[in-house]
This record gives structure tokens, C-alpha cells and sequence, in this order.
């Protein structure tokens, strides 16, 4: 997901499902400049607004490409956010 061109304030996000008891996102990311905002993994109940954070980074990491991979610890609906 592409967030530089958002404009300040926007927020992508990307919705998993988990459907077994155990798993894990993977994906790479590049968080690089001044303006870098936030990019983190949630997981959401069912029917809930209420988020919790399991994975998080914010702020400039270097000009580079990162790999990261979540567990996933419970079925149930994960987020990938990230804003500027």
C-alpha cells in the first residue's frame, strides 16, 4: 500500500482474515523521510471497533526495504494500516 501520495492525515488500510488457529503475515515495507507517518498490525473481534495492536513501527527506519512477519494467534480479522 501507497501512502506518500495520500496527503497528510490519510490512512490506507489492508484487511486479512485468519481462518486457522495459527498463521502469520508477511510483508516487506520502506518507511523512509521526514514525513514517515505509522504502519501497524492490528487484530479486530468480530462485530468490534475495538483494535489491539500486535506489530508496530513509526517514524523514518532508513532508505531500505524491510522484511517483517506477524504472528497470527487467533482466527479473526487483522489490519494493516498505515498512515502519513
Amino acid at each position: 500500500m501507497e501512502t506518500s501520495l495520500a496527503g497528510k492525515g490519510k490512512t490506507a488500510v489492508l484487511t486479512v482474515k485468519a481462518t486457522g488457529p495459527t498463521g502469520c503475515i508477511k510483508f516487506w515495507y520502506h518507511m523512509f523521510g521526514t514525513t514517515i507517518g505509522r504502519l501497524r498490525v492490528y487484530t479486530k473481534a468480530s462485530r468490534s471497533l475495538q483494535k489491539s495492536t500486535v506489530w508496530s513501527k513509526q517514524g523514518t527506519q532508513g532508505d531500505v526495504w524491510r522484511y517483517a512477519q506477524v504472528e497470527l494467534k487467533q482466527t479473526g480479522t487483522y489490519e494493516v494500516s498505515g498512515c502519513n
